[in-house]
């Protein structure tokens, strides 16, 4: 079996931090161990007073946004981008590690999820079609939450570095993705339940959006 390293980047900039540890608990809990995970946050954000076994756990390591450098950081062969509160299956890698193939890799192995409403409070299933396009990312992040091979994320996108939040540079990511006409590959399975769905209204991702078609030659841009 192929079982390449996996980097969980973890954004937390809201100070809630019942939603960290419910995150790093379920990856903690993940079936397998060769992972790492870096939690991102503001300077100014508090880290110090979560539980001692994920201070004590050398797999968990704390960053500020300033000071994340994805060549420096980044050990793991695939990142997976994910917001404090997001809860995975503790199958995820069982079912990653079965799609990874070294006949016919993938830059980026997507999977279904379920979301947080949150005017409704409801927990909704999102399953993802098995073929992309740039235009169905523009109006759905289908792709967030997806296992990225960490030499696309490494090469692509120094010029995000310390500007974005890391769901952000993810939707970045996407969008390049089928510029480049990278391999995808779907897992049709529910493996993470998501804190919220990030959409093209996110203050940050319409940014993200902006600049990406800024740089296709368009302007005037809303």
């Amino acid at each position: 079996n192929v079982q390449p390293r996996v980097t969980f980047l973890v954004s937390y900039f809201d100070g809630k931090k019942s939603d960290l540890i419910e995150t790093l608990t379920a990856i903690q809990n993940l079936i397998g161990r060769n992972w790492e995970t870096l939690v991102i946050t503001d300077p100014d954000e508090e880290t110090q007073d979560l539980p001692e076994n994920f201070k004590m756990d050398a797999r968990i390591s704390f960053l500020s946004l300033n000071d994340l450098n994805f060549d420096d950081a980044i050990n793991g062969e695939f990142v997976v981008f994910c917001k404090a509160g997001d809860r995975f299956k503790k199958s995820l890698l069982n079912y990653f590690y079965a799609s990874v193939s070294k006949d016919e890799p993938a830059d980026w192995i997507y999977y279904d999820c379920e979301y947080i409403n949150n005017k409704t409070s409801e927990t909704l299933p999102l399953f993802k079609p098995p073929s992309l396009s740039p235009s169905m990312l523009l109006s759905v992040n289908y792709i967030s939450r997806g296992f990225v091979r960490a030499s696309f994320v490494k090469e692509s996108f120094e010029k995000y570095q310390n500007k974005h939040r890391p769901v952000a540079i993810e939707y970045a990511l996407a969008l390049h993705l089928h510029e480049t006409n990278r391999k995808v590959r779907h897992i049709p399975k529910l493996l993470v339940n998501q804190k919220d769905l990030s959409t093209p209204e996110t203050p940050e991702i319409s940014t993200i959006i902006g600049g990406h078609l800024s740089d296709l030659g368009l302007e005037d841009i809303s």
